[in-house]
């Protein structure tokens, strides 16, 4: 049933994170005070677990997380149950993602380390139980497309590898389109968990993405390494990297 979603809440910060992920998602929707009647025209409720006692609309979903909420709404609005949820991820320093129910792309962003998706696609399929679950994932950036499989191998039923060359772009929002090109795209099946290898072109793009982020620091080989197996973030490691340029100054060692 199409129309918009109806808030009807007190939890102040369930509220506005509700709001902020509707609108950043273009979905259209009400307010409608707690226990007053929901207009016809709302195709789902969204409400906090405490307060589903204070509605009688058919089409109520409730969670104390707001992404969760909104996974729940849009697939209840569906009106329909399990069907196969595909992940599409666009690897890289920040990896796109699109997870994509029944045709509908129900959660999409992009995330900082490859192991981050591993919590968000688990609490997506304890959202809407899909029926089977199938990573896509591009071919590109072999060192964080192999930390992406790995981090969602033992929770999808399928891995397939997507040829990427002409999906990827080079903001987030180009990220999360690739992400769902690549959702909606047939690869090749992968059977086995592969492990993360890295070379010293990887290590080197690595240092010259920690300059372009920084502005003035280029992490060290080993820091690259850390960051490449997901030891460090980049963040983490260019504040290393600042740490130790600062105590060589002071003629200190770290």
């Amino acid at each position: 049933m199409e129309g918009p979603i109806a808030i009807s809440t007190e939890d102040f910060a369930l509220y506005h994170d509700l709001i902020r992920i509707l609108r950043e998602r273009k979905e259209k929707f009400i307010s409608v005070p707690l226990g007053s009647e929901v207009p016809d025209g709302a195709s789902v409720l969204i409400c906090a677990p405490s307060e589903m006692v204070m509605t009688s609309f058919p089409r109520t979903v409730s969670d104390s997380d707001a992404r969760s909420a909104v996974i729940k709404a849009l697939d209840m609005r569906e009106g329909s149950q399990g069907g196969t949820l595909v992940i599409g991820v666009d690897p890289g320093m920040k990896s796109g993602y699109a997870m994509v129910l029944r045709g509908q792309t129900i959660d999409a962003g992009t995330v900082s380390r490859p192991e981050d998706l591993q919590m968000l696609v688990s609490s997506t399929i304890d959202a809407v139980s899909p029926s089977r679950t199938v990573l896509r994932i591009g071919h590109g950036d072999p060192v964080n497309r192999d930390r992406c499989t790995r981090s969602l191998f033992a929770l999808v039923d399928e891995v397939e590898v997507v040829d990427e060359s002409r999906t990827s772009g080079r903001t987030c929002t180009d990220h999360i389109d690739a992400a769902e090109t690549i959702a909606r795209c047939e690869g090749e099946g992968l059977d086995s968990m592969p492990e993360v290898y890295h070379t010293a072109g990887s290590l080197r793009d690595i240092q010259r993405e920690s300059r372009r982020l920084s502005g003035d620091v280029t992490i060290s080989t080993p820091l690259a390494e850390d960051v490449a197996h997901g030891r460090l973030s980049m963040e983490e490691a260019i504040g290393v990297q600042r740490l130790r340029a600062e105590a060589h100054r002071r003629g200190s060692s770290l």
